[in-house]
Formats: C-alpha cells, sequence, structure tokens
C-alpha cells in the first residue's frame, strides 16, 4: 500500500498539534501562576504597612478559592496590584469583601471603572451630598453617570431624586458629628445634644462601599467647604480639617478651620 503525501502527513500534524497545545497549556499555567504571586507580593507589601494586630478570624478556603481564579486572570502589574489590596483588604477583616464583589471586579470594564474613579472625591460617610448639583456636574458627576452608577449596584436613590440621611450626635452632652472623605474632615458641633443633622444625599450600596475602599482617592475640597455651608446654614458650628486613622472607626483630627 503507498500512502498519498496527504495521509502519510495526518499523523506527523495531529503529533504537533498535540505538542503544541500542551506546550501553550503549560505556558498558560505558568502565566496564571505568575500572575497570582505577583498579587500575593502587592498584597504582602499592602500588609507591611498596616501596624494593626493581625485578626483571629482565617479567610474562608471558598474565598481564596475564587480570589486565586480572579487573580490567576490578569496580566497587568495595575490589576494584579488591585487584587493584591482585595487581599490584603479580607486578610486584615476577613469577610470585608463578598464573592459578589469579586465578581463585579473580574468583569468591571475599564469605562465602569473611570465612572466609579469621577465620583469618589465626593464620597463623604459613604453618601454623595446632592445639594450642590452645579458643583457636581461641573466636575462631571452628571445624572447620568449616577444612573449609571445606579445600574452598576454602586449607589443607590438616583432615580428618587436622593434620600436624606440623618445623623444623630455622636456624644451625650452635645451634639458632635464628623464627616470623613479621604483625609479630610468636617467636625460639626452645637450646644443641643437633642439636635439632628440632615442631608440630602445619594447612599453607596454595600458594594459601592467595598469598591471604593480600594481606590487611593482624594476628596474634593470645594465639595467638602460647600456641604460645610449648607450644614453651617442649619444653625450648626462647623469647622473644616485634615485626619488620619487612629483605630477602629476613630481620626486624629489636625489643622481645623471654621467655615
Amino acid at each position: 500500500v503507498v500512502l498519498l503525501p496527504e495521509e502519510a502527513s495526518t499523523p506527523l500534524l495531529l503529533s504537533q498539534v498535540e505538542e503544541v497545545a500542551d506546550r501553550n497549556a503549560r505556558a498558560e499555567s505558568i502565566r496564571r501562576e505568575i500572575s497570582i504571586s505577583k498579587a500575593v507580593i502587592h498584597a504582602e507589601e499592602e500588609l507591611r504597612q498596616d501596624a494593626q494586630e493581625p485578626p483571629t478570624a482565617k479567610v474562608s478556603d471558598d474565598w481564596l478559592l475564587r480570589w486565586r481564579e480572579c487573580a490567576a486572570g490578569v496580566t497587568s502589574d495595575e490589576l494584579q496590584s488591585l487584587w493584591g489590596k482585595v487581599l490584603a483588604g479580607e486578610v486584615k477583616n476577613p469577610g470585608r469583601y463578598s464573592l459578589r464583589t469579586l465578581e463585579f471586579l473580574r468583569n468591571l470594564s475599564q469605562d465602569e471603572a473611570k465612572a466609579i474613579e469621577k465620583v469618589s472625591p465626593f464620597i463623604v460617610n459613604d453618601v454623595i451630598f446632592r445639594g450642590d448639583k452645579a458643583l457636581l456636574e461641573s466636575e462631571g458627576v452628571t445624572f447620568s453617570l449616577l444612573l449609571a452608577l445606579q445600574d452598576l449596584g454602586i449607589v443607590s436613590g438616583v432615580e428618587a431624586l436622593g434620600i436624606e440621611m440623618t445623623w444623630p450626635s455622636l456624644v451625650q452632652d452635645r451634639f458632635l458629628q464628623s464627616l470623613v472623605s479621604y483625609g479630610r474632615i468636617l467636625v460639626v458641633t452645637h450646644a443641643d445634644s437633642a439636635r439632628t443633622l440632615k442631608i440630602q444625599i445619594y447612599q453607596l450600596t454595600a458594594l459601592g462601599r467595598q469598591i471604593l475602599r480600594l481606590g487611593m482617592f482624594h476628596a474634593n475640597d470645594p465639595y467638602l467647604r460647600a456641604l460645610g455651608a449648607a450644614i453651617k446654614a442649619q444653625g450648626f458650628n462647623v469647622e473644616i480639617g485634615d485626619c488620619v486613622p487612629a483605630g477602629e472607626n476613630q481620626v486624629t483630627v489636625f489643622n481645623l478651620q471654621p467655615i
């Protein structure tokens, strides 16, 4: 029997395809492990800068498995750093980032990330003060952008044109409340401890709060001062200054100036 050229070459071609497929599978497996390793390195650097005591609770195995799948699927250093921050945050506080948040980040587009970044300087105590619409729109935080973020599940209350948030006093002998935005703070006081602070806001969702913890953002000072002026118009004393974390739900305040 004489084999035709096509028939003679078939076994060789199949062998080559199998060899290439095997080589590609090994290369992809190595790439995924490298991506995971780089994300872990970013997490270690993040944890090294944190002076707080490590928690006694452990990260769940299911969470770690899902995290590995997500971290393995990226190649850029920026995204590897992001997944490193996610891991570090979960190690410091198990349960901080839900499985839903991992899936959200995994599927987040560049345009969606930019939309979240655009609204980030206007987050104060996990809400967006909506009283100065002109200022928000001048910074690109338009009604359509807020609607898009609501569709993403980042904010709520947009279609209802916002909701009213009420804050009671933090202490009993007078009114005291603080509004924090990325290292800047409004300190609100009044002699009457029974007073309550009411502000028209858009609310960050649980997903939105988790996502915005991951960024390194800066407060918008004109926006904070506009918020302070609106609070002052309610009869409160308002000061603006700087702050740094000082433990669980505590900050150290300095450079206070009256508004």
